[in-house]
Formats: structure tokens, sequence, C-alpha cells
């Protein structure tokens, strides 16, 4: 698959749980899931296209925090901007 596809799909996903009604400790849990998943399928691209890929969601998140009204939805982007930046959730 290649970026755009999992740009997409990711994007969806994180926004997906950002928008949850679930308690905030589950959709963190369910975050951490998400970004191995992430991680694992970004392994199969070359090194251009997982730093591409990376960086536009690193953008989109970085607007989408500081759009954020509701504290939930920015504690997940927020999580998975640092993920995307450091690789650590």
């Amino acid at each position: 698959m290649g970026a755009q596809e999992l740009y997409g799909r990711f994007r969806k996903r994180i926004e997906d749980l950002a928008n949850s009604t679930q308690p905030r400790d589950q959709c963190l849990a369910e975050l951490r899931d998400v970004l191995q998943r992430f991680d694992a399928e970004i392994a199969d691209l070359d090194n251009a296209s997982a730093q591409w890929l990376r960086g536009e969601l690193c953008q989109q998140f970085e607007l989408e925090v500081l759009r954020a009204t509701r504290r939930q939805r920015r504690d997940v982007l927020a999580a998975a901007l640092k993920h995307l930046e450091l690789g650590v959730i």
C-alpha cells in the first residue's frame, strides 16, 4: 500500500478516536494499537515516502490540536503527534 493510501487510512482512524465518546484512557490505549500498526506498515515504505507520510500527518494533527475545543480530542491528537514526531507515546 502506498503512502497516500496509508495517510488517508491512518488519519481517519486517529480522527475517529479523537472524536470518540469512549473514555479517554480507552481511546489512548486504542491509539497505541493504531500507531503500532502504523509503524509496522510504514516499515515497508522507502525512507522518502515514510518521511513524507509522517510529515503530512504531523502537519495535519498540529493544526487540529490547535483548533481542538474538547480536551479528549486535543489529548488524542497530541499523543499521535508526539508519536509521529518522536516515535513515542
